[in-house]
């Protein structure tokens, strides 16, 4: 499994990597790494960049993956060297000036649960263009979390050299071999174990470890923000003491989508009171939640499924409108029968049953993915983008499981009209988001279930996103620590780790909040919050949760895309700090 995680890592492919030492990547650069790292392997420690397969989309956008070596404290347990590495997407200007302190701005964006650095790779691409347009040059970099380190990506590596999903398939689920290497499976206990430690502590030290790499004099030109649980996260990295600095100090503002910078939740003053006197903090009473797995573990949010879904993502970036040859081979195993009926089932006896199977279909590869995430057919709010509608056959019917059809949303399930194919027998095909009749898309008696004003992201576009080989758009081995951490410390919590919550950051910048219109989730219990010191809220009709990352540039209203270019409007309104 370690030489799998290397693979991940950079550290193993074919691909050209160039490789620098930090004197020489300082020098060059102009970069400032945080004295920790360059102290205590001064001669290890590395930054890597490679260009990202796939981004060269001729829209004068540049993207490569950037490594720093980052070693995890020295009590942290036994780990793959791989995860003694942060990463991060790294997306600007192919014009643009190679050292990111000679830009206008850097915004950097911390992914929300389950996610990925490639989650944010449609977002990032459209702020440096909106940027431009204004003659700017600026630079956003999406975060990938610890734990992704991880994963094994030999098998979209492949399949993005062979032009075949099929190839990713063959490598994670039938045993073929990729430049002599063999999936190992799911990580082994012994490499997940120190995911324990991952929390909210470690993780925002590698946030400020990515912020640190720019010089102090940059630090008002930086924009820090998050998506879904980023947007806790990014409260916890400005509330944090790192030896005396306060961490609002390494940003110039915030910016936030479908979630809220809140660090403590309202109304819960008295029991943060009560936390303040306990000589136990509330995140060591929550540790028990990780006894039986270190990271989420439960159909279908597994590993196993997360792999199928880069293959399924590999699959409708390559070709959209071809049938998918990955969905009749789906394994028969009960991690995905549950994924299948979660995500396949037309009601309550199709779930029981699994008739009609999934795997029948004769459906497109967009087709496929739409019934995982579009949000007309995804049952959870938190997985769902705005890229079309199933069309053909006149079998596209309601779905009535795991709620019947059109149920007001309660934040994680319902929401929308959700419909299936009902009909193994019929093509099904896919309407990518601007090609849906004006009248909009109906099941097949007749009802309108969307409409081109709902409609916000390109499907291939997306999917080509969420299966970026060096980065691709999920965490399939989300620490449950950094969950039960932040949880403790919007109920007060502040022992322990949690000692470094020391300030009122969120209040001490300017901040933008992009909100969802069809989500909800930023009104939820989770992430949910006030807004802060007079933020600016920008609601977005028809966007959905995913959709704040992943939305096309150009609208079906005519209007380019609103989150680019507000963002980019609201820093230049910055007053100089």
């Amino acid at each position: 499994m370690v030489t799998q995680i290397a693979v991940r890592a950079g550290l193993a492919r074919s691909r050209k990597v160039a490789a620098l030492a930090v004197a020489g990547a300082t020098a060059l650069l102009g970069l400032a790494l945080p004295p920790s790292a360059a102290a205590q392997q001064p001669v290890q420690a590395e930054r890597t960049e490679e260009p990202v397969t796939g981004s060269a989309t001729g829209d004068g956008v540049q993207v490569s993956y950037v490594s720093l070596y980052a070693p995890m404290p020295d009590a942290a347990p036994a780990h793959p060297a791989a995860c003694d590495r942060l990463g991060y997407l790294r997306v600007r200007a192919a014009d643009g000036p190679a050292d990111p302190a000679e830009t206008d701005n850097v915004y950097v964006l911390m992914p929300g649960i389950l996610a990925g650095a490639g989650s944010l790779e449609p977002v990032a691409r459209n702020v440096v263009r909106a940027a431009a347009e204004t003659g700017k040059q600026v630079e956003v970099w999406a975060l990938d979390r610890r734990s992704n380190c991880l994963e094994d990506h030999t098998g979209l590596l492949a399949a993005a050299d062979a032009s075949s999903a099929d190839v990713a398939f063959d490598y994670y689920f039938d045993g073929a071999e990729q430049d002599g290497r063999s999936y190992a499976g799911t990580a082994s206990a012994a490499d997940t174990a120190f995911l324990n430690e991952v929390g909210l502590a470690q993780t925002v030290q590698d946030y400020a470890t990515v912020l640190m790499q720019l010089p102090a004099s940059y630090r008002s030109k930086v924009m820090c923000g998050g998506h879904s649980l980023g947007g806790p996260i990014t409260a916890a990295l400005s509330s944090w003491d790192f030896n005396g600095t306060p961490g609002y100090t390494l940003c110039g503002g915030y910016y936030v989508l479908d979630s809220r910078l809140s660090i403590t939740r309202p109304g819960t003053e008295g029991l943060a009171a009560l936390q303040a006197m306990l000589p136990v903090g509330l995140a060591d009473a929550l540790s028990g939640l990780r006894a039986a797995s270190p990271y989420i573990n439960l159909s279908p949010l597994t590993p196993q499924t997360f792999a199928l879904l880069g293959v399924l993502n590999t699959a409708a970036g390559q070709a959209p409108d071809a049938r998918s040859t990955v969905l009749p081979r789906i394994p028969r195993d009960l991690n995905f029968e549950v994924a299948l009926r979660l995500f396949g089932a037309k009601d309550w006896a199709s779930a029981l049953t699994g008739q009609p199977d999934l795997r029948d279909f004769n459906a497109t590869n967009a087709t496929v993915l739409g019934t995982v995430l579009d949000d007309n057919s995804s049952p959870i709010t938190i997985l769902r983008a705005s890229f079309g509608a199933p069309t053909g056959g006149g079998s596209i019917a309601p779905k009535n499981f795991p709620l019947p059809y059109g149920t007001p949303s309660n934040s994680l399930l319902g929401g929308n009209k959700l419909v299936i194919a009902s009909d193994p027998a019929a093509v099904s095909s896919w309407l990518n988001y601007d090609e849906l009749p004006a009248a909009g898309a109906t099941t097949a008696d007749g009802d309108v279930f969307t409409t081109p004003a709902s409609e916000i992201t390109d499907v291939q576009q997306f999917a080509s996103a969420f299966s970026i080989p060096e980065s691709d758009g999920t965490e399939w081995y989300f620490p449950i620590r950094l969950v039960t951490d932040l949880q403790a410390a919007q109920l007060g919590d502040r022992h322990g780790l949690l000692a470094g919550l020391r300030y009122d950051g969120p209040n001490q910048r300017p901040a933008i909040y992009f909100d969802a219109g069809d989500s909800g989730v930023a009104d939820g219990p989770a992430i949910g919050g006030p807004i802060v010191n007079g933020g600016v809220q920008v609601v977005l009709p028809g966007y959905n949760h995913l959709d704040v990352t992943t939305a096309a540039w150009k609208q079906n209203d005519g209007r380019p895309e609103q989150i680019s270019h507000r963002l980019v409007e609201f820093t230049a309104g910055l007053p100089p700090r």
